[in-house]
């Protein structure tokens, strides 16, 4: 058996599920940066969607669309509303 392996090109797209903790960590960069951020193909969840209410109540401008949230970061902003603490 003879193989020959050459020089080529690949293409395509690759999209690999998404994760809570990537999510997370996309929403506190976009939020430090300033400007536009894109987070494509976000796990929407009960913690993201958490994360993404304090951010707005803080600043942070979310639009969230189908696969795709644009944030608008760099201003936050002390919370003027009630703030609970929970200890255990």
């Amino acid at each position: 058996m003879k193989v020959a392996i050459e020089k080529s090109n690949i293409r395509g797209k690759v999209i690999v599920p998404s994760s809570k903790s990537m999510t997370l960590r996309a929403l506190m960069c976009a939020a430090l940066s300033t400007g536009k951020s894109e987070i494509l193909y976000p796990l929407v969840s009960e913690d993201t969607n958490a994360a993404t209410d304090v951010l707005g109540k803080i600043g942070i401008g979310i639009q969230k669309e189908a696969d795709l949230w644009r944030v608008t970061g760099g201003t936050l902003r002390a919370y003027a509303g009630d703030c609970l603490l929970y200890t255990s």
